[in-house]
């Protein structure tokens, strides 16, 4: 395949736009297709943001996946695979299916097939972390048969791409079970903090973590129900902290909240 110069992002929501954008900047020639482009209320936004990411729009899918070498396809979930049957219809050999939805890896493996049986290349793509904060260079495994040759290629344009595996499922799997520690750790500390507030121990539950746990130590503002409670935690989840806290301060100030705390009162 000849360098990356052309892609086009099928769907256009936050992770499409940011990297859109980037890979425009980059001096890649993008265009995009939505399907709010296809509704009277979405379709001037979205014309609008394309426009400001410097990206151009197009009518339809198979306007979009004509003549260019990647099609990310960038949608919700429940939309992968009508990408994936779309793509089976419009793409044609040469071209490469770069499918970067947070799917299971048995729909990123039907999704191959379909791809793969219409003769174009599938990889598939975990996104390792947020798209915003890195943007194109945000961390992604990729999967399939040609994902060694085809990380290096994307690598080119600027994206952190790592080839894992030959087998189409096996980068899905490693961020989905990741992702079941990791929100399952962010809901374990919203439950703790709700209980420790309860009888007013915030502080000292915190403390305590910090201190069984020293190397998690860092700087600055983390989870707090609080604007007393400022402990530091673990450099890794920083980013996760407002949002817990976030989560936790709406959880107290809900109706049902307060009669919880009303019925322990009286009890």
């Amino acid at each position: 395949m000849a360098k990356l110069h052309k892609f086009a992002l099928i769907g256009f929501g936050e992770a499409g736009s940011i990297l859109g954008e980037d890979l425009a900047t980059a001096g890649c020639d993008v265009v995009m297709y939505d399907i709010l482009l296809d509704t009277r209320a979405g379709r001037e936004p979205m014309l609008e943001k394309a426009g400001r990411a410097h990206v151009r729009a197009v009518e339809t899918f198979a306007d979009a996946v004509a003549g260019v070498q990647v099609v990310i396809s960038a949608v919700t979930a429940s939309s992968s695979a009508d990408v994936a049957a779309q793509a089976a219809e419009s793409m044609r050999a040469g071209q490469v299916l770069l499918d970067i939805n947070s799917v299971s890896p048995a729909k990123k493996l039907s999704n191959a097939a379909l791809v793969e049986a219409a003769g174009a290349d599938y990889v598939e793509a975990a996104v390792m972390a947020p798209v915003p904060p890195q943007r194109l260079r945000v961390p992604m495994l990729l999967g399939g048969k040609r994902a060694s040759a085809f990380a290096a290629e994307l690598r080119d344009v600027g994206m952190n791409t790592t080839a894992l595996s030959e087998q189409i499922g096996v980068a899905s799997a490693v961020k989905m079970c990741r992702s079941i520690v990791i929100k399952g750790l962010e809901a374990l500390a919203v439950e703790s903090m709700l209980a420790a507030r309860r009888f007013g121990a915030e502080r000292e539950v915190l403390e305590s973590l910090n201190g069984t746990f020293p190397s998690m130590a860092g700087r600055g503002p983390c989870l707090t129900t609080s604007s007393a409670v400022r402990p530091s935690m673990a450099a890794a989840v920083r980013p996760k902290c407002a949002k817990l806290a976030a989560r936790c301060r709406m959880l107290m100030s809900s109706p049902q909240w307060r009669l919880r705390q009303q019925r322990a009162r009286i009890g």
